[in-house]
């Protein structure tokens, strides 16, 4: 897999070892630069949540019924299943 290439944002990609990860600091982020088409769906995003210490990190996603929707509509926090529009952007945050 190759992270560096699909995701931009503050945070850095450690790309030593066995696995590709992301790095967040406080108030740092990654954006997904490719959207997922999921079709109408209900769609799950994984809900662990990894950090330093007791912090974690916050899902995001948005969606729309095409890839230029889906990259104008705002970010929503995930708490549950949504039914998808058809594209996806995710989003991961360190608050």
């Amino acid at each position: 897999m190759a992270f560096i290439e699909h995701w931009s944002g503050t945070g850095d990609i450690d790309n030593e070892g066995d696995a590709e990860r992301l790095i967040l600091d406080t108030g740092e982020y990654m954006n997904a630069l490719e959207a997922v088409h999921s079709g109408a769906v209900t769609v799950t995003m994984l809900m662990n949540k990894y950090g330093t210490g007791d912090a974690t990190v916050v899902l995001k996603y948005k969606h729309g019924a095409t890839e230029e929707d889906a990259a104008a509509a705002s970010w929503t926090v995930y708490s549950a299943p949504f039914e998808s529009l058809g594209y996806i952007f995710a989003r991961v945050e360190h608050p």
